[in-house]
């Protein structure tokens, strides 16, 4: 299946490669728990308005980031301390419930065109390329590497991965790809709320830097035993020492390239 169509660059919704005639789909119903039998195994699940559905094999949990380890510890599964807290009694223990939230961190720069008439960002016109306007416009992707002399102190200073001493850290083995920068041919990520001032007029663009090992770790937790409340996410975003330098040889990597 294609993502993406050849001739348009839209993508093609999924419904016209899944048949889902035989399928029901409830819309609005989310999930309060999952009940559990004598040998651990999951059975049904109960939506917030108390209605069950049994399952006839076995239930997978889909619920993204943030509202799986949700749904999980309110199903009685997670270490016997944290249910504690709010009269969750146990079920099945699960350490790892919630733990080891990692994302890629990005740090965006917008730089206004001194000549805005060459097309060199959206709307695409005259002799620039006109496919840019499909998709994402840029040109190229450069993935770097810090070399190993100069990030392994930091690394030692941070002492945040002691278990990997037997091994070589994984930011210092061969073939690592520490960033990545990208150079976007309009202003990528940039909300009107946060920059008033830029417009899809064609006189912005910017330079991107991905974080692409990242070893900070967050977690998600209950904000209350109810159902409908939402879960409480710290992300501990460039929590480690070596997170933050990489990033900010990143930045200054792309300061360098405009």
């Amino acid at each position: 299946m294609l993502a993406t169509s050849d001739s348009t660059a839209t993508r093609q919704h999924s419904a016209k490669v899944y048949n889902l005639d035989d399928i029901e789909v409830f819309c609005d119903a989310p999930v309060a728990h999952i009940h559990l039998n004598e040998s651990k195994r999951a059975i049904s699940i109960e939506l917030v308005s108390g209605d069950k559905l049994f399952a006839s094999q076995e239930i997978a949990i889909s619920c993204r980031t943030q509202v799986t380890p949700k749904v999980l510890m309110l199903s009685s599964i997670d270490i016997f301390s944290e249910l504690t807290k709010y009269d969750i009694s146990q079920i099945a223990n699960s350490p790892e419930v919630g733990q080891n939230l990692c994302n890629y961190n990005i740090i965006t720069q917008y730089y206004e065109l001194k000549d805005s008439s060459k097309r060199f960002s959206p709307p695409f016109s005259g002799k620039s390329k006109v496919e840019y306007g499909q998709g994402s416009p840029y040109d190229f992707a450069l993935f770097a590497s810090i070399p190993e002399v100069v990030l392994n102190p930091h690394v030692e200073e941070d002492g945040s991965c002691m278990g990997e001493l037997q091994q070589k850290h994984r930011l210092l083995r061969s073939f690592r790809r520490h960033y990545l920068s990208v150079a976007f041919y309009y202003p990528v990520l940039a909300h009107p709320i946060a920059f008033p001032t830029f417009s899809d007029n064609g006189t912005h663009i910017s330079i991107s830097a991905f974080h692409m090992l990242p070893l900070s770790r967050g977690n998600v937790s209950l904000a209350h035993s109810d159902s409908s409340d939402g879960a409480v996410c710290n992300p501990r975003y460039l929590s480690t020492n070596p997170d933050r330098f990489i990033m900010r040889g990143a930045v200054r990597e792309n300061l360098q390239l405009v």
